[in-house]
């Protein structure tokens, strides 16, 4: 589930080969259906459109009118015959490196807990960011075109493990085995610098930007039982803080605005959640009540309210939303079952949730009255823009396909 810019809803996919639907936040009921597209990633642009990932084939679709705007382009041309005359020995390299980016060696450092990163991402409402099939560098796709626009490589042959982008999409890291991380200024689309603290290199297995692209936050593990939290400004390339965590960390999120950082881990048999001030890197308070792992964190954009839920938990359902300034709980609310996904809205007023084995969304909003602490269903908002296709079923099966000289990709 992915939060649509209206903030008034939602994007879901299954993840079968299902629909992609857009829910009203407010009724909580399906306004589009766009069958046969399969997507294996869906990217929320503005309010009507989305980039679509399907194998290695990338679409435009505009949700609101359930139709195709453009195919992607996500191959570079080639330029000159030089390719060809060493073809051979270029193809037996790049078959070595996709060997080995599938290797189960490679397949297990791929594994993070950071924001999800699967060859490709949305870089602000202009453009996609897409890592080669051989993970050796990034290509700039223009959504305005269609076409690609940029090559980002910094000339390492390590494979690329992954890569996160900063909300705003000026600001991207990538992490490659044995080698330092890579900043990308995306706006100059030149590497910025590289990270790394005392032979020890960034993995972004548990990790997270801020919106800004400002600060990176990374679990490191400098001995072979304690993990240690950095803290790096992206601007000048410096460790600003250095926070021992012990043994297990799950999650955590960074905030510019406020100033905050959350850090979610075990403390002997208990579970928390850690604020810590950005500019002293001092621990400011912490936030309890949950009792299985938190590897749900969500910030609202002025970074002052952070939803924490369990995903799947056996025993501890709850949904809390936190004033993480105050340090206190602005509210709960415990379902039935389990949440499998859950998100906020960008001024922290709104939650939609999946609930596990239950098709229709969950939508919550704070009511603001005195002494309550519960949030309640919002049923006030409108209809997803256009109110005569209400409902409205598309199907886009065929769309994504192409010939062969499309099918020539190299994601």
């Amino acid at each position: 589930m992915v939060k649509g810019k209206m903030q008034k809803q939602v994007v879901t996919k299954s993840r079968s080969n299902g629909p992609i639907c857009v829910w009203n936040v407010g009724s909580c009921s399906v306004v589009r259906t766009v069958n046969g597209v399969n997507a294996d990633d869906i990217f929320v642009v503005d309010e009507t459109r989305v980039v679509v990932r399907k194998r290695a084939k990338l679409a435009l679709i505009d949700l609101e009118e359930g139709k195709l705007i453009k195919k992607m382009r996500s191959d570079f041309p080639v330029k000159s015959d030089k390719i060809s005359r060493h073809a051979s020995s270029l193809y037996k390299r790049r078959d070595l490196a996709i060997r080995l980016a599938e290797s189960p060696r490679v397949e297990k450092l791929h594994q993070t807990r950071s924001k999800e990163f699967s060859d490709c991402a949305l870089v602000g409402t202009s453009h996609v960011l897409i890592l080669s099939k051989d993970r050796l560098y990034m290509k700039l796709a223009s959504l305005e075109t269609g076409e690609l626009v940029g090559r980002l490589k910094a000339g390492q042959k390590a494979i690329i493990q992954t890569v996160m982008v900063s909300g705003d999409g000026s600001v991207a890291v990538c992490s490659c085995e044995k080698h330092p991380l890579i900043v990308w200024d995306l706006k100059q689309r030149t590497e910025r610098l590289t990270l790394e603290m005392k032979g020890n290199y960034p993995q972004l297995t548990t990790a997270d930007i801020s919106y800004d692209g400002r600060f990176l936050v990374d679990i490191l593990k400098l001995d072979r039982t304690h993990k240690t939290v950095a803290t790096w400004d992206l601007r000048i390339g410096e460790v600003k803080h250095i926070i021992g965590q012990g043994r297990n960390v799950w999650s955590v999120a960074v905030a510019s605005q406020s100033m905050r950082m959350l850090v979610a881990g075990s403390s002997g048999v208990a579970e928390t959640v850690r604020v810590y001030n950005l500019a002293t890197g001092k621990l400011v308070t912490q936030l309890d009540g949950h009792t299985e792992p938190v590897k749900g964190i969500s910030l609202s954009r002025d970074g002052k309210r952070a939803l924490t839920f369990v995903p799947l938990g056996h025993k501890d359902r709850t949904i809390r939303l936190w004033d993480i300034l105050e340090g206190t709980m602005i509210a709960a609310f415990t379902p039935d079952l389990a949440v499998s996904s859950c998100v906020m809205s960008d001024d922290g007023e709104q939650v939609a949730m999946v609930i596990n084995k239950s098709r229709p969304i969950v939508s919550l909003v704070l009511t603001h009255e005195v002494g309550s602490r519960e949030m309640s269903v919002d049923v006030s908002n409108p209809y997803y823009r256009n109110p005569s296709h209400h409902g409205a079923v598309f199907d886009l099966s065929g769309a994504l396909s192409g010939d062969e000289s499309d099918s020539d990709v190299d994601l």
